[in-house]
């Protein structure tokens, strides 16, 4: 993921707005773009377009924000009103008319990334086998950055799975581009226990012993 952009949007997003995709919000003066050659001139390319915040409200999905779209010039402006989660979805799907589309479908919290793992943990159980530790992560977010960095260098055994199969294991959308879906194993293939994950994860021993909840950072199986 080095690319100075993020995968699996259809319009290029520079990685310096993870922090607004964690915070579901943009912020006055943002700049998008439609394709990466306008991008590179600085400048709405003919038949593409760039868009300006000109006035954010508060953070969340339907953060309501006042922009300025340029199709293919800088020299005429239309005014929009638009929402965290339309432009998002523009971002996402690479398709300028969505700014139009009222109430889209909100994202996942992040907060249900576990329970999604845990509602479908038969078909990871019977797909994966045991001695194995499954983690949605969103890349979105610094704190599962960190995670993704402790257990990849505590489990040298490890993949990512591709979105086209995210559907096997009962995954459908609206998974935000951002969250990817990893595997650990150990190598030698022998049991990952609680205190194993936990050490793993770069978390302290918990002040109460045994109440440590894998659940809580994905499937352990």
């Amino acid at each position: 993921m080095g690319d100075r952009f993020m995968n699996g949007f259809g319009c290029p997003v520079d990685r310096a707005y993870l922090p607004a995709f964690a915070s579901r919000s943009f912020d006055v003066g943002d700049m998008l773009y439609g394709d990466k050659e306008s991008v590179a001139s600085g400048a709405p390319k003919l038949g593409s377009w760039a868009i300006q915040i000109n006035r954010a409200g508060p953070s969340g999905w339907g953060q309501p924000l006042d922009i300025s779209v340029y199709f293919g010039s800088w020299t005429k402006a239309e005014k929009r009103a638009t929402t965290f989660g339309s432009l998002y979805m523009v971002l996402w799907r690479g398709d300028i008319a969505l700014l139009d589309k009222e109430d889209p479908e909100p994202l996942m919290p992040p907060g249900s990334l576990a329970g999604m793992l845990r509602a479908h943990a038969s078909k990871f159980r019977e797909s994966l086998g045991p001695s194995t530790f499954v983690a949605l992560l969103d890349f979105a977010s610094a704190a599962h950055r960190k995670k993704l960095v402790w257990l990849k260098s505590r489990f040298k055994k490890h993949h990512e799975v591709p979105r086209e199969r995210f559907t096997d294991f009962g995954l459908v959308e609206p998974t935000p581009p951002t969250v990817s879906l990893w595997v650990f194993r150990r190598p030698d293939g022998s049991e990952i226990t609680p205190d194993q994950l936990r050490e793993a994860l770069g978390l302290p021993p918990p002040k109460k012993p045994g109440s440590f909840s894998p659940s809580r950072h994905g499937l352990l199986l």
